[in-house]
């Protein structure tokens, strides 16, 4: 991805040149995103679905139930997401010594690069076109959108009158709740 990024231009940074292998220590800010991301995010909900599915209340071998859990706990996994994202996104970055790195605070080198006496090394356009050929759109209500008509009927409202949950408890009892109904039908 990042040899992508930097393939049109033309420095000594550019294309092949842009990505190195080598030793983790050479790679410890993206390590520390790794391990934070774990920490903070990752671990907790693979342990919580892991509860679930150990306990009996997920199972992952059909469609109904990966619907179910896509509707109700998508929109907090992204939110979650989010929240991590603004937190790493703000944090300041050292500089180190003997190390020509950037450092700072990420957002702000992104959207005011010279304030480090830099530019904006990806063009744009170079994202734009990276995101229409490899994005994904994520189903607006976090399930697939033939399921919104089920959806809809058990819980008898149109899909603009759907309520998504906003805690964890509550994702879990709707999960409960239509999981027992569409498996007793």
């Amino acid at each position: 991805m990042q040899i992508a990024f930097g393939f049109n231009d033309r420095d000594n940074m550019s294309g092949m040149n842009s990505y190195i292998t080598g030793r983790s220590t050479g790679n410890q800010r993206i390590e520390r995103l790794w391990v934070n991301l774990r920490m903070r995010f990752t671990v907790f909900w693979r342990n919580y679905f892991k509860d679930m599915i150990d306990s009996g209340l997920l199972r992952i071998d059909g469609p109904v139930h990966l619907e179910c859990l896509g509707f109700c706990f998508i929109p907090l996994i992204q939110r979650d997401l989010n929240s991590f994202n603004h937190l790493w996104n703000s944090h300041r970055i050292r500089q180190q010594r003997n190390v020509e790195a950037p450092n700072g605070i990420p957002i702000v080198s992104y959207y005011q690069p010279e304030a480090y006496g830099t530019r904006l090394l990806c063009e744009l356009e170079t994202i734009d076109r990276i995101q229409e050929r490899y994005f994904v759109k994520k189903p607006h209500f976090g399930c697939k959108d033939d399921f919104i008509p089920v959806l809809e009927h058990l819980c008898e409202m149109r899909r603009e009158h759907l309520s998504i949950p906003e805690s964890i408890e509550r994702a879990t009892s709707l999960f409960l709740a239509l999981t027992e109904i569409l498996d007793g039908s």
